[in-house]
C-alpha cells in the first residue's frame, strides 16, 4: 500500500487543498447542517421523521455531493493555485500513484467535512448512538468514496470538472433521477441513502418485530411509486379514502386485494389467533392494512 499512496503527494494535496481558507468553505454545509439540526432539536417539531429527513435529505442530496464535488475537483489542481505543481513535477513519482493519493486524500477530506459531520447530527437529532445516527453516518462514507471516485475520473479526463460535476448532479441525479426510474440505479446520491435505509431501519420497532419490507429508495428504483403519492400505497389510500379519484385507483386496489392469498396461508398452515406463526407475512398484511391477529 506504501508502494501506491505516495506520502509526500498526499502532504502537498492536503496543504493545498486545505490552504486559501478552502477550509472554510468546505465547512460552510456541514456547518449549516448542524446549526438546523440543533435549531430543529430545540423547537422540538410535531412531525416525528423530521431527522431522517435533514440528514436524509438535505444531508445526502446538498452537503455530501456538493463538498465532494468541490474536494474532488480541487485535489489535482491546487498545487497549480499554490506553486507546489513545480515540487510535485521534480518528484519521480508515477502518475497513477499521484492520481491515487490524490483520490484517497479526497476522500479522506470529505469523510471529515461530511461524515463526521452527519453522525454528530445523528446522535443530536436522535439523542445517541441509534440505527439512524450510525446508518446516515455509514451512507456517508459510502458516498464520500464514491462521489470522489467520480469526480477525480473526470478531473482527469477534462479541465471543466466543476461544470461536469454540476450537470451531472443537476440533471441526472435531481432531474432525470426522479422522473425515470431506471436512472437511479446509476444514482451516487441514491446508492449512498440506500446504504443508511438498510442500517438505519430497526424491524424492532414493527409490531411483529420482523423486517417484511424493502426500503422506499428500492420501490422508487423499480418504479412502483406513483408521482402523485411518493410514500406508496398508504399515502393512496389515505387521499382515496377523503375523497381523491383518479387513474391510479384501480392498480392500487388490485395490489390490495392480491395480498389476501397471505390470509388464505394463515388460515392454512396456523392456529387461529397464533400471532407468532409466519410473523413475516402477518408484517406484511398489517402494511397494507389487514389485521391478522382476527385470523
Amino acid at each position: 500500500m506504501s508502494g501506491i499512496i505516495n506520502g509526500t503527494v498526499a502532504k502537498i494535496t492536503f496543504r493545498a487543498t486545505m490552504g486559501r481558507k478552502r477550509a472554510l468553505l468546505f465547512a460552510i454545509p456541514p456547518v449549516i447542517l448542524l446549526l438546523v439540526t440543533v435549531l430543529l432539536k430545540v423547537a422540538k417539531p410535531e412531525r416525528a421523521s423530521w431527522p431522517a429527513d435533514i440528514l436524509g435529505v438535505f444531508g445526502f442530496s446538498v452537503v455530501l455531493p456538493l463538498t465532494a464535488l468541490i474536494i474532488g475537483t480541487s485535489v489535482l489542481g491546487a498545487e497549480i493555485d499554490d506553486g507546489s505543481i513545480l515540487h510535485l513535477l521534480a518528484t519521480p513519482v508515477r502518475r497513477s500513484s499521484v492520481i491515487i493519493t490524490k483520490f484517497a486524500v479526497a476522500v479522506a477530506i470529505t469523510m471529515i467535512f461530511v461524515a463526521v459531520p452527519e453522525l454528530l447530527a445523528g446522535l443530536i437529532a436522535t439523542g445517541g448512538v441509534t440505527r439512524l445516527a450510525i446508518g446516515v453516518f455509514a451512507g456517508a462514507l459510502a458516498g464520500s468514496v464514491i462521489y470522489n471516485a467520480f469526480f477525480v475520473m473526470v478531473s482527469v479526463l477534462t479541465t471543466r470538472a466543476i461544470a461536469v460535476g454540476l450537470l451531472y448532479l443537476l440533471v441526472w441525479e435531481g432531474l432525470l433521477g426522479n422522473l425515470v426510474s431506471g436512472v437511479r440505479e446509476l444514482s451516487i446520491g441514491q446508492y449512498s441513502l440506500g446504504v443508511a435505509n438498510s442500517i438505519a431501519r430497526d424491524p424492532a420497532l414493527n409490531f411483529f418485530g420482523v423486517d417484511a419490507s424493502q426500503p422506499l429508495s428500492e420501490w422508487q428504483r423499480k418504479g412502483w411509486i406513483h408521482p402523485d403519492d411518493p410514500r406508496g400505497w398508504f399515502q393512496w389510500y389515505c387521499r382515496y379514502f377523503m375523497g381523491r379519484r383518479g387513474q391510479e385507483d384501480a392498480r392500487q386496489i388490485g395490489r390490495w386485494k392480491a395480498m389476501r392469498r397471505h390470509i388464505r396461508q394463515l388460515q392454512i398452515h396456523c392456529e387461529p389467533g397464533d400471532c407468532f406463526c409466519r410473523p413475516r407475512q402477518r408484517q406484511a398484511l398489517l402494511h397494507w392494512a389487514y389485521d391478522s391477529r382476527k385470523i
